[in-house]
């Protein structure tokens, strides 16, 4: 049973978890109903993965054809004031978009810890209880760890990215690039977006796990 809650918490903590198995002892599993609805959950979160990912894909593609207009919107300044003057509106307005967007990070990272606090307590509810989860509610267990470890490889795919552009951005802004800052404002925004929103799937997977384990009988 330790061995589940330690396997269950890392994967609450965006790590790779190994499969569940529990210790024996008094066996118990939610009900058909119970385990229907959570595999019902699973199937509509998956299509709502889908179609996240071809939205961010969609924007991603914007922001590079708008790369090339911006590239023919920079060559018509005549000086870097012209250019400075023609963006600083946008990217003051931008910059404040940033501040909201990492304020609602910082809520959806909030409700995280709380989440897997809460799971962590019924994890160790479940262990003194002594009781065992039926294969029917362990596949379901298992198939939302499975989604926390895809989600965890994403957000850590996407850090990587606003690391990168983060590094770009101090040249442009050395170099007075203000067209090219805009970009960058913009790839930031998506990807940070991206990143809240597989937060919040996380978020909504603890839940259900913690929903899960208090349904079993």
């Amino acid at each position: 049973m330790k061995k589940l809650i330690a396997g269950i918490l890392v994967a609450a903590m965006l790590s790779t978890v190994p499969a569940l198995s529990l210790a024996e002892g008094k066996k118990m599993n939610s009900k058909p109903e119970v385990k229907d609805r959570f595999q019902n959950i699973l199937v509509t979160r998956a299509e709502e993965m889908q179609k996240m990912q071809e939205k961010f894909n969609d924007l991603k593609a914007k922001i590079e054809a708008k790369r090339a207009e911006m590239d023919e919107k920079k060559a018509s300044f005549q000086t870097k004031k012209d250019e400075f003057n023609a963006f600083k509106d946008e990217l003051m307005g931008k910059r404040e978009a940033m501040k909201v967007l990492r304020r609602a990070g910082d809520v959806i990272r909030e409700e995280n810890s709380k989440l897997r606090e809460d799971l962590k307590n019924s994890l160790t509810a479940l262990e003194e209880s002594g009781k065992v989860i039926l294969p029917g509610t362990q596949t379901t267990l298992d198939a939302y760890i499975v989604e926390l470890k895809a989600l965890t490889a994403k957000i850590k795919d996407t850090k990587g990215e606003i690391h990168a552009i983060l590094k770009d951005n101090k040249g442009f802004i050395k170099d007075k690039d203000y067209t090219a800052m805009d970009l960058a404002f913009d790839e930031i925004y998506a990807i940070q977006t991206q990143r809240n929103a597989y937060l919040t799937q996380i978020n909504g997977i603890l839940k259900n796990m913690v929903q899960l384990l208090s349904t079993v009988a």
